[in-house]
């Protein structure tokens, strides 16, 4: 082998060696036996590793480079990896708050594939998987397609209209976004019901209390409409009121603590504060 061939073999194992370097640091530590072996390592090289304590297999195929306690990214940087191509999706869509409770992960696979099920971690088929997804490290569920499928195994309909308006409180979440999601979604228990609720949030009902007030106590009882999230500006900051009748100098603030009944199964009239606002200096 000529010195120019050296040196291209040597350029060439270097790059491969910084790719693996790259990909462990966006993965939390966490590589495919794919991975290292394009990174330059051979079975032999990972197995001694292993025995070393400088991999650990955390799944088939699926390694880290400690043998500690494993953190919620990197368990979940495992899951997506194990069952590649593959997303986080329903309660793992995002990292916990707080401390890691050790739930199993959730991730979603094109519905035409089958993974081996493996401890800690729980798979979900779906349709048209690839028009769903959101990039994200790791890759993701888009948040609309995810709270349509949790509203879609959701046991009630207050659960089903909890996890969307959920969502829709979120600035970047909007009712043409939803409605996208909405043609994406190919079979979708309570279409009716969701839909309806997609259209109200374009007029502004943010939760499952304001949506309850919205068609219990407003539309049931030929109430006019009022403008909600009314924008103003408080002794805190920016502030926004639930629905405001300008017609009336009215304010109605929904009392989500007193309102809790409207979890349960049969309807239940939303809890409200009434507060009389003069006609000016709002």
């Amino acid at each position: 082998m000529s010195d120019s061939e050296d040196r291209q073999t040597i350029s060439a194992r270097e790059d491969a060696a910084r790719m693996l370097d790259a990909q462990r640091r966006m993965q939390d530590g966490v590589a495919t036996y794919a991975q290292l072996t394009a990174g330059g390592l051979s079975r032999i090289d990972i197995e001694r590793s292993v025995r070393r304590n400088e991999l650990r297999r955390v799944h088939p195929r699926v390694y880290i480079t400690h043998t500690g306690p494993l953190t919620w990214e990197q368990r979940a940087w495992a899951a997506v990896l194990y069952a590649a191509p593959a997303v986080l999706c329903r309660e793992s869509l995002e990292a916990p708050r707080g401390r890691d409770d050790g739930r199993a992960i959730h991730v979603a696979i094109d519905h035409s594939r089958k993974v081996m099920p493996q401890p800690g971690i729980v798979v979900h088929r779906m349709r048209d998987l690839e028009r769903k997804a959101y990039g994200g490290t790791p890759p993701r569920l888009k948040v609309e397609d995810n709270a349509l499928a949790m509203a879609n195994e959701a046991r009630t309909e207050i659960d089903a209209i909890a996890r969307v308006a959920e969502v829709a409180s979120r600035s970047y979440v909007t009712a043409t976004t939803l409605r996208e999601a909405l043609n994406r979604a190919r079979s979708l228990r309570r279409r009716k019901l969701i839909q309806g609720l997609v259209d109200d949030l374009a007029t502004g009902t943010h939760s499952v209390l304001e949506h309850g007030y919205l068609t219990k106590v407003e539309r049931a009882h030929g109430l006019p409409s009022g403008r909600r999230q009314s924008p103003r500006i408080g002794a805190s900051g920016d502030q926004f009121r639930d629905i405001e009748y300008d017609g009336y100098a009215l304010v109605v603030e929904l009392d989500g603590a007193s309102a809790t009944t409207l979890g349960a199964t049969r309807p239940v009239m939303p809890i409200v504060r009434w507060t009389i606002s003069p006609s000016s200096g709002r």
